[in-house]
Parts: C-alpha cells; sequence; structure tokens
C-alpha cells in the first residue's frame, strides 16, 4: 500500500468519532474478507465424499472443503435443498449432488470475481 494512502487512512481515523472510526474498521475487515490477499489464496481443500453420507453431512464437508465461501451466501438455497430431501422425497444422493454442483459453482464465481479484481 502506497505511504500516502496509509498516512492518510490514519488521519480519517484518528479525526472520526470512534463510534465512526468502529465502522470504518468493520467496513475494512468486510473488503478485505471479499478482496484481500489472504481469501484469493485460500485454496479448495480435497475431501473426498464418503459413500454413505447424509445431506447435512454433505453440507459440512462442502462447506469445509470451500472455507473461502461465505456460508451465509449460500443458506438459502442449501435449506432449499435439505428441505428437498426431507419433505419432499429427494434422495440423498441426488440432493448432495446438487449441493456439490452449487458450491462448485460459487467457487467458479469467486475465482472469477478474484481475477477481474487484480
Amino acid at each position: 500500500m502506497a505511504k500516502n494512502l496509509q498516512s492518510r487512512l490514519k488521519e480519517i481515523i484518528n479525526a472520526l468519532p470512534e463510534k465512526h472510526a468502529r465502522q470504518l474498521l468493520e467496513f475494512g475487515e468486510f473488503l478485505f474478507q471479499r478482496h484481500g490477499e489472504d481469501r484469493t489464496k485460500l485454496a479448495k481443500q480435497d475431501i473426498t465424499r464418503p459413500e454413505t453420507e447424509s445431506v447435512v453431512m454433505a453440507i459440512k464437508r462442502l462447506t469445509q472443503t470451500y472455507p473461502m465461501l461465505e456460508p451465509t451466501s449460500l443458506l438459502t438455497q442449501t435449506s432449499e435443498i435439505l428441505s428437498r430431501n426431507m419433505v419432499g422425497g429427494k434422495s440423498a444422493n441426488d440432493s448432495i449432488d446438487m449441493l456439490e454442483q452449487l458450491f462448485q459453482e460459487r467457487y467458479g464465481e469467486l475465482k472469477s470475481e478474484t481475477k477481474s479484481d487484480v
């Protein structure tokens, strides 16, 4: 980061009331989580799908496989797939296939976003 940018950020933080400085920090943390170096370097984990697995366990496995994905951004879709399995009678294997596809697509989108942000 350029020195003038760092010094300007320090000036702003020092001039703001503490409440607003904390808000600025929270926003900076949000940006770092989405676009920071650590996030772009976070690799997909290689966790093999077991032969028998429940949909709930698959969600946990996929969350560990793709730690760079924000779980809350997947909540609606994963809940729908889980509901179709539990209430709608969709098989566990079909539901898990759908979950894996969802996570893979989101991972691809994140990789694309990261490349375009650089």
